[in-house]
């Protein structure tokens, strides 16, 4: 499923970072919920809407749904929400702002540096950061569709190939043999899920 990246940074951009934690984790919990989805035989017998975030990130974590080099930022996200969902004066701090950005993977920090813009305020920061994480787990989650839809073709191609290759055939011979009775699309690459316009 494409994303548009200029529809994720519009929802979670609010000078109001109150909001932004909310708009956020709403579509945050959204992929969560998509990922347990996409890996689950009868996704309608998990009852999503009565599971706590928690209880969604921990499966999603344990079993690989998501990458669990992102769960402390997803947890303090959850943090974040719960604090405002229980207090009638929260405010989310500075520290809270630039907190969740420092639980990001360094290679997640490399990234998102291109996405901030020069004299960017706090609430532009904690957007971009939103904006990361939710296409990180959106770009996860459309790799684990593909391989959900095609990954037993995939297994099956690559098998006929070994099989053709083990019969003598030169490799690109075999994958021209093989593509006949199983063909599977390329997955996904960023450009087919982030669309940037």
């Amino acid at each position: 499923m494409a994303v548009r990246l200029a529809d994720v940074r519009a929802h979670v951009a609010d000078p109001n970072l109150l909001m932004a934690v909310i708009k956020g984790h709403l579509w945050v919990e959204r992929a969560l919920n998509a990922a347990l989805e996409i890996h689950a035989e009868q996704p309608s017998q998990i009852k999503l809407d009565r599971l706590p975030f928690a209880t969604k990130l921990n499966i999603a974590t344990a079993y690989g749904f998501i990458k669990a080099d992102l769960r402390p930022v997803l947890e303090r996200l959850n943090q974040l929400r719960n604090r405002a969902a229980h207090s009638l004066d929260f405010e989310v701090s500075d520290g809270d702002a630039r907190g969740l950005r420092a639980l990001l993977p360094k290679d997640h920090l490399e990234g998102i540096a291109h996405l901030d813009k020069p004299h960017h305020t706090l609430a532009d920061e904690f957007a971009t950061t939103l904006t990361w994480v939710i296409m990180s787990l959106e770009a996860h989650n459309a790799v684990a569709e593909w391989d959900r839809r095609w990954g037993s073709v995939v297994a099956l191609h690559q098998m006929l190939v070994d099989v053709y290759v083990g019969l003598g055939q030169d490799p690109a011979e075999a994958d021209r043999q093989a593509r006949l009775a199983a063909d599977p699309p390329p997955p996904p690459q960023h450009s087919d899920v982030v669309i940037v316009d």
